[in-house]
């Protein structure tokens, strides 16, 4: 593996680090509107990652699976809370465990879409299991029920989904926090969600008049849903590059 796509390990970070405390266990997920059709799905544990969706004519798009099957059924109840047309897309803004181990509870009609670095790291499920098992003060029950599940669309450094009426896109602008861990992945609609959740506290705030959240490719293979997911030009004309 090259050092671009390291994985973490804890024998690299300094004795006095304080590990993250990604513990979900009575966690609940609120929905806040932030835009019509963009709402953000903020938990009440404040150290405990954040989700979001955007619901559009055609469908939804979910940013974030969270950490457990149980956390990522509290996404479903909340999108279907909000509406019952089906969850096309789930964006995942990075490819540790809180972030991707909800993958496998959605449907299996809904496509997966994640940046390139974040499909290369991915596979590596067992060991980003065993890395993130101090951060739920080591019970393995919090990952009861988790499989690898891949992605269905990869992208590189801009992608754009057309629900009906509301246009996502996602940016992904290097690496964020640290090399081969969180990658600065962004997606925005009207109201804007980010995929980096490492603030304690998450409020939605104005940005350039619109609310804002700060937060912790080419198909793969044919689907109708997946033209709607084209690879995006870039300002000055570039094309990003595929699989």
């Amino acid at each position: 593996m090259s050092e671009n796509f390291k994985l973490l390990d804890w024998s690299e970070f300094p004795a006095s680090f304080s590990k993250w405390k990604l513990n979900p266990t009575g966690a609940h997920l609120e929905t806040t509107e932030l835009s019509p059709g963009v709402y953000a799905l903020i938990s009440s544990i404040p150290a405990v990652d954040n989700a979001g969706f955007v619901v559009g004519e055609s469908g939804v798009l979910v940013i974030d699976a969270h950490i457990s099957v149980q956390m990522a059924n509290q996404i479903l109840e909340r999108v279907r809370e909000v509406t019952d047309k089906p969850i096309l897309y789930l964006v995942n803004s990075n490819y540790h465990a809180d972030h991707t181990f909800g993958n496998c509870a959605f449907p299996a009609e809904t496509l997966v879409v994640q940046h390139r670095r974040t499909a290369a790291l991915v596979p590596y499920f067992e060991h980003e299991r065993e890395f993130m098992l101090p951060c739920v003060d080591n019970d393995p029950k919090i990952f009861e029920g988790v499989t690898l599940r891949l992605p269905d669309i990869v992208f590189d450094d801009y992608i754009r989904f057309d629900l009906g009426g509301r246009v996502v896109e996602c940016h992904w602008f290097g690496p964020g926090q640290h090399a081969g861990g969180h990658h600065d992945l962004r997606a925005r609609c009207q109201g804007r969600l980010d995929g980096q959740r490492h603030r304690r506290h998450l409020r939605p705030r104005a940005r350039n008049g619109r609310p804002h959240l700060p937060g912790h490719p080419h198909p793969l293979c044919p689907d109708p849903r997946r033209q709607n997911a084209r690879p995006g030009a870039h300002a000055d004309g570039r094309r990003q590059s595929s699989r």
